[in-house]
């Protein structure tokens, strides 16, 4: 059994607003069971008609041996009744629209009955008059208005507040409250005028929680429609209603919504003016609903007027679905009913033929509303995107998206970017549309080639839970297994058996079905194979869906009713308005089933009842099954009663103007046409205003020879068009026009020019001009209205405009010019050219690469040959912008954009150069116009380029320096600041206390800016600089006397050495680092990963560390830090970490005990480290500096490589006794290829822990360092080395220990004749077991002598 790796899943939404209707049909002669009545063309287009199941894939069954029966789906929206399963399993009912008093705010400062608030008034008014008056104003609603106040003035603001409040409660309406300057209260007549009423966030108490969950009822509306009509009703947006999953709109649903603190008596208070909704069942949560959060969904489905021969046919169907389930087809919602399939659209995008894809969006489609086909005719023939914007309806989203995009582009041939301009849920819907057309395909042939049981080649889930379809937002992966042998098939069903939708990180089956996939994608020119794409929205993943479900809780009962228009089930809406459930007419003449069933998400209630009914589910199809069964009339939805005066209405199609038409017959008849049309006709003509009257135009116009319908010929007053507008054929002749010239009798009177009403400009050519001052005449031009004049040639320049598509205006014009449409729009091809190369060793050839640039405004080319370093060559243009005539063509033809592509040659100048390649824009460009564009190639490669990166290769830097990136640090930083708190402890001074400061780290330059924290009243004076913005140093200069300034370049600050808990030396100030802000924060996460940035308290520090309030563990807690990334000097992070012997583990303490030592410099002012491997000290010894000053000792080294260049090359470790400093030299030697000279400056290092700095005693032959990670080993010495180290035992106490053992050694061979051979055990402290050296001691010496 092979286990299949689990693919990642392309997200759908299935339920998502449908604005196309699709259908998709497949190719007869396809081996496979696949759709049996489609035609696909040359490029794999779709044939555009009226769908049916099997057009769209969906012909197989599960039980296809039970007999079939008719019946008709949602006559009513009442017969498709949709109720959401939460996660529990519980089926969402409606139960009440009331709002529980558990949720109800309390309200405390206001009067809750009218009757609490009259019994408070004598408080106020004082008077029983006043009192009396006040209910008399309540009583009249204030008619006539009058106005009465408070006697006194009310002082205490709770009690205005409550008679302000109680007011607003039960008066609001005709009743207004306000106060006076004293605090008297006045009552006088109005409305209550406040702001514009939104979430209450301040007043309400959220505690309960801030999502309002209710339950959602609703009728002929989807999800997304209904949530944004709550959203504008109550003045906020829509975004704050989430929900588990849509719901289909022609139904009754009911489902669970949350708000986001939204008020819930405000959301009850709409039920009043709802219409087809319903909201109820509130309560406050705690977490959101989002898509995914529900079980699946139950359905009450209504089939009315079954017709069957037996109800014993309806039993057996409906019991084959409860144990045997259907095949998991994608339904027709999926597809559509309409002549433009959302999935044909989905195939052009797959294609990456844009422009048909856009074509097909705001192209006509049949049995759509008059407003919507006038708008797709008038862009079909007037391609004007800002006049078609102003007739397109608002619900035409993905048209509208599109239409906008051209306008704000400013042409119409973008088509790539202005499908990503339609919302992304949309976009998808169109090529997840093709992939369940092609799921469907292979589901039928997998049902039709082995039946409903496991297979060998099968792909089966074997995590015992439901797989997850594609179309959801989230949820499991599916744990595929693919089955090998019969025996692994018998442990499956069915229900297990799973397929992929096609995808480029999806497994498919090992069986005839993966041939399914490969044929019917092949029509289409797919390839199953290669499914990534450069667009995110084509690019698919794919994923998995099982063949065959199986509902559960599977129900039903017969209904015998006569009225076909009364409800035959109770919706919840019913049940909260008393009305009772319908009941069973006995001897009724109609039959109905009312099944209940669930369903998980994603599947498809329709694809149940194609498996119960074996007929189609299609809408069409059951509308006019209803109409047979009403006589004939239409139904309205909402109550399934016939419509009013419904008419079929006669569709008068408008004639196609432009029309090619080809003339059948040019003999003349023997009837002429009747006088009242042939007097219409001759007026017209000579009057130039042709035009025919609609009345009896088809009939009348047979007899003339013309078609009839379609051929009417229309003027001036033909649409109210200002301007005539001619049918042309074939030739630019009007093919009526000549076939009614050779109709009419040859009399006088009776002919007329043919060819006078196909010219739309009667202008003479311009055939003088002037050319450098110089009066000319143009050989060239044309005659009048542009047409050639006899024995001129007809030859024309073709440019790269005629490929565009072009923006004309209302009237008929050209829009935008193409200058100004493509203006700095360039196309950029990568090529190369060969040029010969003579009487050279090294290149017999050469090849330059160049960049063709092709502007799209005027056709005009420019070629640049990008500079190459060193070349010796003169690059840059090689051919400057201007048209570039074709080789070989005697017309003055040019190139235009269709002579360029990947792959082409083109030839300019008799230079031929090959394209390899394209940008993404000219690549996108091109597919736009149609053209199909390979894959970029490579460049051949160039010799003299080989010959020059293998001399470069030889000639690179063995010591390369760190690139200095000022500029650029500077302006990836600027005006970045990182901000430290920081406490300076200096209460050992006179009038001395702890004193706050601000360190500012400018990220740009690496300089800090100290800032002093000045608390009010404390007598220091108002300049808050401390530090003004410099570069701090690590190691203050410090000038002894009688010796000069320190050598070295000064080692500064920077952001790996601040971090909270470092002490910052100050010129002898510490500084203690408790606390940064955000920035700062966000920052060192980022960079180096830390996540722990708990702040140091600063009392802990004025309480000497001691921690009263708690443990100094306790209060700073310092997380683990990388030593490779923050090296933090001694007295830092890292130190408080491992601090030495005696002293405060960690915490503030540790802090304090690092500020009581006496410092000068900084942390690494050049002390040498104290023992433990922590550097303690920071003075400088300087007795040891006097006693060993100018002290040089030489060693002997080598690199510890695996390089063998590296290998050989031999160093001078110089140590400096007197301040332990260290230079490195590297001598000469001829012949190597690597200059020699100085390695490493003089300067103290660090070893390769971090804890301690390099020591005299450190150096021995045979030791092994670590130079800023580069390892050295020591091979010998000099003779002064040599005997300083055997003078000072103490300083060098492994030299000592060696020199003991060689002694040893020596005496024990003094019968051998050869020198002493030294013992040592490299990077052991104390040599335990010695092994023998590489050369002796004696031969060693004299060999470092000589080298000295």
């Amino acid at each position: 059994m092979a286990e299949v790796p689990p693919a990642k899943r392309a997200k759908t939404d299935e339920e998502l607003v449908q604005t196309e209707e699709t259908v998709l049909r497949a190719d007869p002669s396809s081996s496979v069971s696949t759709p049996a009545s489609a035609a696909t063309s040359s490029h794999g287009d779709i044939t555009m008609s009226a769908a049916t199941e099997a057009d769209v894939g969906i012909t197989a069954f599960v039980s296809p041996n039970l007999a079939p029966f008719k019946a008709t789906i949602k006559h009513r929206f009442a017969d498709f009744l949709v109720h959401e399963v939460d996660k529990a399993g519980n089926i969402i009912h409606l139960q009440s629209t009331e709002v529980p008093e558990s949720i109800m705010p309390e309200e405390t400062d206001v009067a809750k009955t009218v009757g609490d608030f009259y019994e408070a008034l004598p408080e106020y008014f004082e008077s029983e008059e006043l009192v009396a008056k006040f209910k008399a104003m309540v009583e009249t609603r204030n008619n006539p208005p009058i106005e009465i106040q408070t006697p006194k003035p009310v002082s205490d603001k709770t009690r205005r507040t409550f008679f302000h409040k109680s007011m607003k409660k039960h008066f609001a309406d005709f009743l207004v409250c306000t106060n006076t300057q004293d605090n008297c209260l006045v009552v006088k007549g109005g409305k209550e005028q406040g702001k514009r009423r939104g979430n209450n966030w301040s007043n309400r108490d959220w505690s309960k929680g801030e999502f309002l969950e209710f339950t959602l009822y609703k009728e002929n509306r989807d999800t997304l429609e209904a949530c944004s009509l709550l959203a504008n009703m109550m003045r906020m947006s829509s975004k704050v209603f989430t929900y588990a999953g849509t719901k289909d709109k022609r139904a009754i649903t009911v489902q669970r919504v949350s708000a986001y603190r939204v008020e819930a008596e405000r959301l009850a208070a709409l039920n009043k003016t709802l219409k087809n909704m319903m909201a109820g069942d509130f309560r406050y949560t705690t977490k959101r609903l989002d898509l995914g959060d529900l079980s699946g969904n139950h359905f009450v489905i209504t089939l009315r007027d079954v017709d069957t021969p037996s109800e014993d046919t309806i039993h057996k169907s409906l019991e084959s679905l409860r144990d045997k389930g259907f095949i998991n087809y994608y339904g027709m919602q999926r597809f559509g009913t309409r002549s433009v399939p959302t999935h044909a659209v989905g195939l052009a995008m797959l294609q990456e033929r844009y422009d048909k894809a856009v074509d097909l969006i705001l192209g006509p489609k049949d049995d759509e509303r008059e407003d919507f086909t006038a708008a797709r005719k008038h862009w079909q023939e007037h391609k004007d995107p800002v006049e078609a914007l102003k007739v397109f309806p608002k619900r035409c989203m993905a048209e509208r998206s599109i239409l906008n995009f051209f306008v704000k582009a400013r042409n119409i041939i973008d088509c790539a970017s202005a499908l990503d301009s339609i919302p992304r849920n949309m976009r998808l819907m169109y090529v997840h549309a093709y992939q369940s057309y092609v799921w469907n395909c292979a589901a039928s042939a997998r049902m039709s080639l082995y039946g409903p049981q496991p297979v060998v080649g099968d792909l089966v889930d074997i995590t015992g839970k439901d797989v997850t379809d594609a179309d959801e937002e989230a949820g499991p992966q599916a744990d595929l297994v693919l089955i090998e042998t019969e025996e692994e098939a018998g442990k499956y069903t069915i229900e297990d058996v799973v397929l992929p939708l096609p995808g480029y990180d999806v497994v498919y089956p090992k069986n005839k079905v993966w041939d399914t996939y490969v044929e019917v994608m092949a029509k289409h020119g797919l390839d199953p194979n290669n499914m990534e794409r450069r667009n995110k929205t084509t690019n698919l993943s794919g994923g998995y869906r099982k063949i065959v479900t199986r509902p559960k809780n599977v129900s039903w009962r017969l209904f015998r009713y006569e009225d076909a228009s009364i409800p035959l089930s109770q919706t919840d809406l019913d049940r909260q308005r008393g009305i009772p459930p319908p009941q069973s007419v006995e001897g009724g003449s109609r039959l109905a089933i009312v099944l209940e069933f669930t369903l998980q998400p994603s599947q498809y209630a329709t694809m149940a009842m194609y498996e119960v009914m074996k007929m189609g589910t299609g809408s069409q199809l059951h509308k006019g099954i209803a109409q047979a069964n009403d006589g004939g009339k239409k139904q309205n939805p909402q109550n399934g009663k016939p419509r009013p005066d419904q008419g079929v209405k006669r569709k008068v199609e408008d004639e196609v103007e432009g029309e090619e038409v080809a003339v059948k017959s040019s003999s003349r008849p023997q009837s002429f046409p009747p006088s009242s049309l042939y007097s219409a006709i001759m007026s017209a003509i000579h009057s130039d205003n042709f035009y025919v009257p609609r009345a009896n135009q088809n009939a009348q116009l047979t007899q003339l020879g013309g078609r009839g319908k379609g051929n009417a010929i229309f003027g001036r007053d033909g649409r109210g068009g200002s301007e005539p507008k001619y049918i042309t054929g074939k030739g630019g002749v009007n093919p009526f026009l000549k076939d009614l010239q050779i109709r009419l009798p040859f009399l006088p009177g009776h002919s007329f020019e043919i060819e006078k009403f196909t010219h739309t400009s009667e202008r003479k050519s311009h055939a003088f001009d002037y050319c450098n001052g110089v009066p000319v005449f143009k050989q060239d031009a044309p005659g009048i209205g542009g047409h050639a004049l006899p024995g001129q040639t007809d030859a024309k320049i073709h440019t790269s405009v005629e490929m565009y598509p072009h923006s004309e205006d209302a009237d008929g014009t050209k829009g935008v010019p193409a200058w100004v449409a493509f203006d700095r729009k360039v196309l950029r091809f990568y090529a190369y050219f060969q040029e010969a190369v003579h009487e050279r060793r090294e290149e017999q050839y050469r090849v330059r690469r160049v960049n063709i640039y092709f502007y799209l405004e005027d056709d005009s080319v420019h070629v640049s040959e990008p500079k190459t370093a060193n070349s010796g060559i003169p690059q840059g243009t090689l051919i400057r912008r201007h048209r570039i005539p074709l080789p070989n063509n005697e017309q003055g033809q040019h190139y235009t954009v269709k002579d360029f592509n990947v792959g082409r040659e083109v030839t300019f100048y008799a230079r031929t150069f090959k394209i390899v390649g394209c940008d993404a824009f000219t690549r996108d460009f091109l597919g736009t116009l149609g053209i199909s564009v390979p894959a970029n190639g490579v460049f051949p490669p160039d010799p003299y380029e080989l010959c020059r990166a293998e001399m470069l290769s030889r000639m690179k830097a063995t010591r390369p320096c760190p690139p200095k990136s000022s500029l650029k640090k500077f302006l990836e930083n600027d005006r970045h600041v990182l901000r430290f708190y920081c406490v300076w402890d200096d209460t050992n001074s006179v009038f001395g206390d702890l004193r706050h400061m601000v360190v500012h780290y400018y990220l740009s330059d690496d300089t800090i800016e100290i800032r002093e924290s000045i608390p009010a009243n404390s007598g220091r004076e108002s300049n808050t600089l401390f530090l003004r913005r410099c570069k701090l140093p690590k190691r203050p200069k410090v000038f002894l006397y009688g010796q000069g300034p320190a050598e070295g370049e000064a080692e500064y600050f920077t952001d790996k050495d601040l971090t909270i808990g470092t002490v910052l030396h100050l010129y002898g100030r510490p500084f203690v680092i408790c606390d940064c802000d955000e920035f700062t924060k966000e920052y060192y996460h980022e960079k180096y990963g830390l996540d722990n940035f708990d702040p140091v308290r600063i009392q802990d520090y004025a309480d000497g560390g001691t921690g009263k309030e708690g443990s100094p563990e306790e209060l700073l807690p310092f997380a683990p830090v990388p030593p490779d990334l923050l090296p933090f000097p001694p007295t830092s992070l890292s130190s408080l970490r491992h601090p030495p012997p005696g002293a405060p583990a960690s915490g503030p303490a540790a802090a304090v005990a690092a500020l009581s030592q006496p410092l000068i410099g900084g942390p690494n002012s050049g002390a040498a480290p104290a023992t433990g491997g922590h550097a303690s000290s920071t003075r400088k010894d300087f007795k040891k500096m006097t006693l060993y000053d100018g002290v040089c000792l030489r060693f002997a080294a080598q690199l510890k490589t695996d390089r063998q260049v590296d290998r050989d090359r031999r160093f001078v470790v110089s140590l400096h006794v007197a301040d332990d400093t260290i230079s490195v030299f590297e001598p000469r030697s001829r012949n190597s290829g690597i200059v020699g000279g100085k390695f490493l400056e003089k300067q103290r290092i660090m070893r390769p822990d971090g804890q301690a700095w390099y020591e005299p005693k450190d150096f021995f032959i045979g030791a092994d360092l670590t130079f800023f990670h580069h390892p050295f080993g020591i091979t010998g010495a000099d003779d002064y080395a040599i005997k300083f180290m055997d003078a000072h035992p103490e300083m060098f106490p492994m030299h000592h220990r060696l020199r003991e053992a060689a002694a040893e050694e020596e005496a024990a061979a003094a019968t051998m004749d050869r020198d002493v051979v030294v013992y040592h055990k490299v990077g052991d402290p104390v040599p335990q077991t010695l092994v023998p050296a590489v050369q002796t001691l004696q031969g060693y010496q004299r060999r470092v002598a000589g080298l000295a």
